[in-house]
C-alpha cells in the first residue's frame, strides 16, 4: 500500500489504530510475531523488521474491507502460530502476499478456509487409452499416482488427448469417492502451448471468472438469429412444463410424453446448472436424443453445450417455445445432485424455481415428485423431504403434482405425508399410470438408475416421473385437439 493510503488509513480513526495488531511472518521458521500498528511514525521500523525478506513494499493494513484474512484462518489469531509451507497459496486469495498477512484484532473480517486452500487437488498422470463417448467428451484411461484410473476429457476445453500424453488431472472427485462424477478430469495436456483461435461468435461467458470460463452464443444475445423473437417473447400459454429434481427423472418424463402423444410431441429438455455444467457429460441425454425421446437440449445458466444456450431458466422456457417450437418442456439439472442432509442444502431446490418460472410465463407447471420405498434413508422414504420442502417453502404458485398409481398401502402413506404438511389442499394432486413410460424406456434400451438403483429395484421412483410425463403428454394432445 502507498504511503498516501497508509496515511489515510492511520488518520481515519485513532480507535482503529489501537484495535489493530500486525503480524509479521518470519521466512526462516514461519512463526508469526506481533508488532505495533504501522502508523506514519513507525512505518520505517516495521518495514525494517521485514527487510530480511522484502524491503521494497511496505506492509499493508486490513481495515474494514471484506476480504479473507489469514488472521482467522485457524479460528484464532495468527500470533504464535506456525504455518505450513502452503501458506503462500493465500497470496491469490487475500489479494496480497502471504508474507505480509495481518491479523485484524477485533475487526469483523470474513474467516478464511480452515487448514489452507484445498479447493482443487491436481496431480500429473499419463494417458494410456482413449474412448470417444461423443463429439464433446472422451473417456481416458490414465495412470495417476501409480494407480490405473479413468478420466474425462472435454476436447473443446483442453484439446484432444492421445495415449502417451502427460496431463494435469483434477482428482477431487476420485479422492472424495463421489458417485455420478467419480472420475478424474483432464485440466491440461503438458506441452500444449495454445488452444483455439479467436472466441466467438457469441460473447456470453459461462463458468464465469474460473480458469475454464467458456464463450457461448446464447439465443438471447444480439448476435443470435433469435434475438428479435426473444426481445419481447410471447407467453408460453398451454405448454406443459415438467420440473424434475434429479437428472434421472428426465428419461421417464420424456418417455411418458412421447408415449402419450404417439411420438407427435416435440420435447425440449432445459438443462439447468444445478449439476454437471457440460451437457456432453450426460450419457443419458445423448441416449435420449439418439432414441428421439427428446428433440432439443437447451443449456441455461452456467450449463453449456446444448443445442441452444440460454442465460436463465425463465429465458430458456421462452427459447423452448420460440426457437424449438416445443410442445412440452422438461426442466432438470444435469447429472450430479448436491445434498447435505439439511432442509435447504440441496441443489434440487431449483425445482421450485422452475415451477414458478413456468407459471409466471403462462405455462402449465407440473411437479414430478421424488418418491421411493427402497431408499433406506428415512428423509427420502415415501415422498422425499426434498419434494416436501420445495412444495412447502419454494413454490409460490399453483401447480399440478402427479402421483403414480401404486399399491394401496403405499398410496396411503404418501397421502398421509402430503396431508400432514397441508400440501394436498394447496396444490392440484392427480394420479396417473406411469407404466407406459417405463415400458418405453425398456423398449428403447434406455438404461437409467437413481442412486445406483434400477427400475426393478426402485419402481415408484421411475413410475412417478413417468406419470408426470404421461400427464403432460395428455395435456399436449388436448391442446392440439383445440387448435
Amino acid at each position: 500500500m502507498s504511503d498516501t493510503r497508509l496515511d489515510r488509513a492511520a488518520r481515519s480513526s485513532n480507535a482503529l489504530s489501537k484495535s489493530l495488531s500486525i503480524a509479521v511472518i518470519s521466512r526462516d521458521n514461519l512463526v508469526v510475531t506481533p508488532t505495533d500498528h504501522p502508523t506514519k511514525a513507525n512505518t520505517t521500523n516495521t518495514a525494517t523488521q521485514m527487510c530480511h525478506f522484502c524491503t521494497d513494499i511496505p506492509p499493508r493494513i486490513i481495515n474494514d474491507y471484506d476480504v479473507p484474512c489469514a488472521g482467522n484462518i485457524f479460528g484464532t489469531s495468527l500470533q504464535s502460530r506456525v504455518f505450513p509451507p502452503y501458506l503462500s497459496l493465500y497470496d491469490s486469495v487475500c489479494g496480497f502476499p502471504a508474507k505480509w498477512l495481518h491479523t485484524c484484532g477485533n475487526l469483523n473480517v470474513r474467516q478464511g478456509r480452515p487448514g489452507g486452500i484445498r479447493m482443487i487437488r491436481a496431480r500429473r498422470g499419463q494417458v494410456t487409452g482413449v474412448t470417444r463417448l461423443s463429439a464433446g467428451v472422451l473417456e481416458t484411461e490414465v495412470v495417476c499416482e501409480g494407480v490405473n484410473s479413468h478420466a474425462i476429457c472435454y476436447p473443446d476445453l483442453t484439446g484432444p488427448v492421445a495415449p502417451g500424453d502427460w496431463v494435469i488431472l483434477n482428482t477431487n472427485a476420485v479422492q472424495l469417492k463421489l458417485g455420478t462424477g467419480g472420475y478424474h478430469f483432464v485440466m491440461w495436456v503438458e506441452g500444449r502451448e495454445s488452444l483455439g483461435g479467436a472466441c466467438g461468435p457469441g460473447h456470453i461467458i459461462k463458468a464465469r471468472y474460473t480458469p475454464f470460463q467458456v464463450c457461448c452464443l446464447t439465443a438471447e444475445e444480439e448476435g443470435s438469429q433469435y434475438h428479435e423473437a426473444l426481445k419481447e417473447p410471447k407467453p408460453i400459454h398451454g405448454i406443459p412444463v415438467v420440473a424434475c429434481e434429479l437428472h434421472s427423472m428426465v428419461a421417464p418424463v420424456a418417455a411418458g410424453i412421447k408415449e402419450a402423444t404417439g411420438n407427435e410431441a416435440k420435447v425440449a429438455y432445459v438443462m439447468t446448472d444445478g449439476g454437471a455444467l457440460p451437457a456432453a457429460f450426460s450419457k443419458l441425454a445423448r441416449n435420449l436424443r439418439d432414441k428421439a425421446l427428446i428433440d432439443s437440449i437447451i443449456t441455461c445458466g452456467h450449463a453449456f453445450g446444448g443445442d441452444l444456450e440460454s442465460v436463465n431458466v425463465y429465458s430458456a422456457l421462452c427459447v423452448a417455445k420460440e426457437c424449438t417450437d416445443a410442445d412440452a418442456v422438461v426442466v432438470a439439472m444435469g447429472p450430479g445432485q448436491v445434498g447435505t442432509g439439511t432442509k435447504y442444502g440441496f441443489s434440487g431446490i431449483e425445482q421450485g424455481i422452475a415451477i414458478n418460472a413456468a407459471h409466471s410465463l403462462g405455462g402449465i407447471p407440473i411437479l414430478a415428485p421424488r418418491i421411493s420405498f427402497f431408499d433406506l434413508r428415512g428423509r427420502h422414504f415415501g415422498v422425499s423431504h426434498h419434494t416436501i420442502t420445495v412444495l412447502a417453502q419454494v413454490v409460490l404458485v399453483d401447480c399440478v403434482v402427479v402421483l403414480p398409481e401404486m399399491l394401496p398401502g403405499r398410496w396411503e402413506f404418501i397421502k398421509s405425508q402430503l396431508s400432514g404438511k397441508n400440501l394436498a389442499k394447496q396444490y392440484v394432486i392427480v394420479t396417473e399410470n406411469g407404466m407406459s413410460a417405463v415400458k418405453r424406456l425398456q423398449k428403447d434400451g434406455i438404461d437409467v438408475a437413481t442412486m445406483g438403483r434400477t427400475v426393478p429395484e426402485d419402481p415408484e421412483f421411475f413410475l412417478a416421473a413417468g406419470a408426470a410425463g404421461v400427464f403432460a403428454g395428455r395435456l399436449v394432445m388436448e391442446r392440439k385437439a383445440r387448435v
